[in-house]
C-alpha cells in the first residue's frame, strides 16, 4: 500500500521556506570519524544518477501534473519490483542531471511538480541538492519512498511538499518481500 504525506500551508516544507535555501551542493555529510557518508553505490556523488525520466505524467502525484525522474540504484531486491532495471547503482539508461535540469527549465509553465521515484530516491545523497534544483526552477517536488533511509528524511522533508511512501509488507515478512535480511530494520521496522 502507498501512504500519502502532504505538505501543510505553514509548515516548514512550503515553497516560499525552501525557495530561500541554497541552491549550491553542499559537501558530503561526515559521518563520526570524519568520513564523507556513502550512498547505496558506495559513492558519495555530487549529482543525482537518473536512470529514467517521463515527461507528462498525471498518476505519479494525484491531482498534479509532473515529471518523474526516477533514480538509479535500490538496496531492495522484491520480487514485484516494477522497475527491476533501476536496481543496479548503474543502468544502461542514464541520464546526466545537469540534461535533467535543462530539460526542466524548458518545462517551466507546463508542469507543475517534479516527483522523484526509481530505484530508491533517498538512497543517492545527492537527492538533496537535485530536490534544491527542482526547487529553484519553481517547481512542487515530491518523492515515491520505500522508506528505507529514515534518518534521511529530516533533511529532505522541507524539500519535499508531497511524499508516497510504500510500505512493503507486515513488520515480520520484510526480509522475505524485499530479499534483504535486514529488510524491515532499514525501513525503521525494528523486530525484522
Amino acid at each position: 500500500s502507498v501512504m500519502e504525506l502532504v505538505a501543510r500551508p505553514g509548515s516548514t516544507a512550503g515553497a516560499a521556506a525552501c525557495r530561500a535555501l541554497p541552491r549550491e551542493p553542499r559537501e558530503p555529510a561526515r559521518n563520526r570519524h570524519g568520513l564523507a557518508q556513502r550512498d547505496v553505490a558506495g559513492v558519495a556523488p555530487l549529482q543525482l544518477r537518473v536512470g529514467g525520466l517521463v515527461p507528462f505524467s498525471t498518476a505519479d502525484w494525484p491531482g498534479t501534473i509532473a515529471a518523474v525522474v526516477f533514480a538509479q540504484g535500490c538496496p531492495w531486491r522484491c520480487r514485484y519490483c516494477h522497475n527491476p532495471h533501476l536496481i543496479p547503482t548503474e543502468g544502461p539508461d542514464a541520464h546526466d542531471w545537469p540534461g535533467v535540469v535543462s530539460w526542466l527549465e524548458g518545462r517551466r509553465g507546463l508542469l507543475e511538480a517534479v516527483v522523484f521515484s526509481g530505484g530508491e530516491p533517498t538512497a543517492q545523497l545527492a537527492l538533496e541538492a537535485a530536490l534544491r534544483d527542482a526547487r529553484a526552477l519553481g517547481f512542487r517536488t515530491g518523492v515515491h519512498t520505500g522508506g528505507m533511509f529514515p534518518r534521511r528524511m529530516p533533511s529532505l522533508l522541507p524539500l519535499l511538499d508531497w511524499v508516497g511512501l510504500d510500505i512493503k509488507a507486515p513488520s515480520g515478512q520484510y526480509p522475505a518481500v524485499t530479499g534483504v535480511q535486514a529488510g524491515g530494520s532499514l525501513a525503521g521496522n525494528d523486530s525484522s
